[in-house]
């Protein structure tokens, strides 16, 4: 059971996960979306810290190509946080379903670029950058809405200026995950741009950009074979230079843009 924080009424559950909980909640007639820890983690420290962080990366992002926070607060079943609903679907949902043309697709790509220069470009109310880094970019993390744009979401692994060392062993989607990253070296913006480009790149071509049989495997793979980028300059000229090995050769997504 997915509990619902004071001051909101339950909807729909949306996910009941091995880490989160996503339900439906409501409001004063608005909709919204609630997100906590499963129960199994729920003592976990380093799984509440990453809660909480998602919740001030909002907070700070104040909805520039996200959902807005509309709250967030901890109780007896631990820390939670309350989204905007978004109505669209996920690239990945997309991919599965209807599919997307070579027009939406260009569209697309250009529009996640724009989302994900806001969020590496944004600053504090006083003018200092946030320094955000997403940290675990993948088709499921990007909402196409009707009007074309691109939101982005599940900032669980997001850092932000200041941040020391990542800790715990949760690191990525492996699949989409950039060279550095899969060695053990922090995530930046430059690593958000190769995961950007790993995801459009399973749209473009309709396949996986890696798969093995193991986890150790695929960290491997990640780490030391370079993807084919070529598809991406169709979508965007230049777009194949993202998923370069190095993170000194790839371009800003504000550059790509």
């Amino acid at each position: 059971m997915i509990e619902i924080p004071d001051g909101f009424t339950g909807g729909e559950v949306l996910e009941d996960g091995p880490f989160f909980q996503v339900r439906v909640a409501h409001r004063a007639g608005g909709r919204f979306v609630l997100k906590r820890l499963a129960t199994r983690v729920r003592d976990v420290p380093e799984a509440r810290s990453l809660l909480v962080r998602e919740a001030q990366v909002l907070e700070a992002l104040a909805g520039r190509a996200t959902p807005g926070l509309a709250a967030w607060g901890e109780d007896h079943s631990g820390p939670w946080l309350v989204m905007d609903h978004i109505e669209g679907a996920s690239l990945a949902e997309r991919m599965q379903t209807e599919g997307i043309s070579s027009d939406s697709l260009r569209r697309l790509a250009r529009a996640a670029l724009r989302a994900l220069a806001t969020i590496h470009s944004a600053s504090d109310e006083q003018g200092f950058p946030l320094g955000i880094v997403h940290g675990d970019l993948s088709p499921n993390n990007l909402l196409l809405t009707g009007a074309g744009g691109v939101i982005i979401i599940d900032f669980g692994l997001a850092r932000l200026r200041g941040d020391g060392p990542a800790r715990g062993p949760m690191r990525g989607t492996l699949t989409y995950m950039s060279p550095e990253v899969a060695r053990g070296e922090p995530a930046t913006t430059a690593s958000d741009v190769f995961a950007l480009g790993a995801s459009l790149l399973h749209a473009a071509t309709g396949h996986v950009p890696r798969q093995a049989r193991t986890e150790a495997a695929m960290l491997l793979l990640a780490a030391d074979v370079p993807l084919d980028g070529g598809p991406l300059d169709a979508l965007v000229p230049g777009l194949s230079a993202a998923l370069e090995i190095s993170p000194l050769a790839r371009p800003s997504a504000e550059e790509l843009a």
